[in-house]
């Protein structure tokens, strides 16, 4: 505030002010306006303005740190000690994290407790993701990948925005979105490890017996010559190949193929990541109500995961994201000519549409694309670095303030040089995964830049 005299001011009928005039900080408080977001939110309550600005983005920031550490962390036990470990001890992070962040009433505590809750994002997610994949056979990835997830992560993040509504605290909302996690972690108890990881390492027996029982719940028989023959090769394969091996995430770029096929897979990822959450960012600031708004965009989700799956085993993963992130394209540029402001939140939703789609997609791609050994800590690289991406999100956005509907003219050319990356990826419909990084180099093994 200026340091003046305001009843002189008043005196001398001075109604605007001047900038040269001396500051000093604020001496009666803030005041808040409510009428976008109407509860009070953590930077309100410790007046995370003017000169303590800063420390909104510096918890974001500490945020960020913790899921760089916990990826590269859970990413190594996923690939070592297994995908439950990886999982559940992901989730206790959230867990705690989350329940500390209702207690906090200082910056420090709060960032500590954002920097736990970082640790589980993504990897709360990715080593259920891998675990279903490594766990199903090949006709079936794409139905656990796409519409079981869908079917679940669609309604909840349509009734987020409503639980913090009328909750109407953020204490409270934290607790309600952390507790629940007690009920992922007791499932640890009644989850059989992935077979297809438990054979990579070696653990031969455990693997065997897993398989076993997975053909029991199912109702199928395997002939035990069959499983005799398997347990022998399996052991002899762990034996003479990989014993002496110890796989970081480096062994894959040690390779000419899986060097070329990670490096484009990170970009695409950085790419659709970034797309993803810009549209996110646009759609909320083009409505009229956050709540809404942000309801709406999430519900696109739903279709966008059913089309994928009716979509990417009858035509290829590869045709279908180069197709969505075509028209993902196509939708941006039609927003961006647009200048009513409900054709453009139609154009922005239909193009977040295909955002999803190829989100979808190039989470499963990863997923079958990098081998067993690596798999995890491959696919935590992708999310760190897509992660990373998102982080220009907030900067695209706010080019509008340059050129209206720049941001989405952005996203167009992304989208479509997305697009053609797509074109030198090999195609995994109705692949069988790779287990070892030599498995991959071979198994992807293009003539053509542009083949199936």
């Amino acid at each position: 505030m200026y340091n003046v005299d305001y009843n002189t001011i008043k005196a001398l009928n001075i109604t605007q002010a001047n900038t040269n005039w001396p500051k000093m900080p604020c001496q009666k408080g803030w005041s808040y306006d409510r009428m976008e977001v109407p509860y009070e939110s953590i930077a309100m309550e410790y007046n995370w303005v003017c000169d303590k600005l800063q420390l909104g983005t510096y918890s974001v920031i500490i945020f960020f740190v913790g899921s760089i550490v916990g990826c590269f962390c859970f990413g190594y036990i996923a690939d070592h000690y297994g995908r439950i470990p990886a999982l559940m001890l992901a989730n206790l992070c959230g867990l705690i994290g989350g329940v500390l962040s209702a207690f906090c009433s200082t910056f420090y505590t709060f960032s500590a407790s954002r920097f736990v809750v970082g640790l589980a994002i993504d990897t709360c997610f990715t080593p259920m993701y891998i675990l279903i994949l490594e766990n199903v056979g090949v006709e079936y990835r794409t139905l656990i990948a796409n519409v079981a997830v869908t079917l679940y992560y669609t309604p909840s993040a349509c009734l987020l925005p409503w639980i913090a509504y009328f909750l109407d605290n953020w204490r409270i909302l934290s607790l309600v979105t952390s507790i629940p996690i007690v009920f992922a972690l007791v499932l640890y108890f009644f989850l059989p490890e992935s077979p297809r990881w438990l054979l990579s390492v070696g653990k031969i027996d455990e693997g065997m017996r897993n398989i076993q029982q997975a053909a029991e719940i199912n109702g199928a028989k395997i002939p035990a010559g069959i499983l005799s023959d398997f347990h022998r090769c399996s052991e002899l394969f762990f034996n003479t190949e990989q014993s002496s091996k110890n796989y970081t995430i480096l062994d894959l770029f040690k390779y000419p193929r899986m060097r070329r096929i990670t490096i484009i897979l990170i970009l695409i990822g950085m790419i659709v990541t970034l797309s993803y959450d810009a549209h996110v960012r646009l759609i909320v600031d083009i409505g009229s109500d956050v709540f809404v708004t942000f309801s709406v965009a999430n519900l696109t989700e739903l279709p966008s995961g059913l089309i994928t799956y009716f979509l990417i085993d009858r035509v290829g993963r590869k045709p279908i994201l180069f197709m969505v992130l075509m028209l993902c394209g196509f939708g941006c540029l039609i927003a961006a000519f647009l200048t009513k402001k409900l054709s453009v939140t139609i154009a922005a939703v239909f193009s977040r549409f295909f955002a999803n789609m190829a989100y979808n997609i190039s989470l499963q791609w990863q997923a079958e694309v990098l081998p067993t050994v690596v798999r995890a800590q491959g696919v935590s690289l992708i999310h760190i670095l897509s992660a990373a991406a998102t982080l220009f999100s907030p900067l695209v956005c706010y080019l509008d303030r340059y050129r209206e509907h720049l941001p989405l003219f952005i996203l167009s050319v992304l989208s479509v040089i997305c697009g053609f990356l797509v074109l030198f990826l090999p195609e995994t419909k109705n692949a069988v995964m790779p287990q070892t990084v030599e498995d991959g180099e071979e198994l992807w093994n293009q003539k053509f830049w542009c083949s199936a």
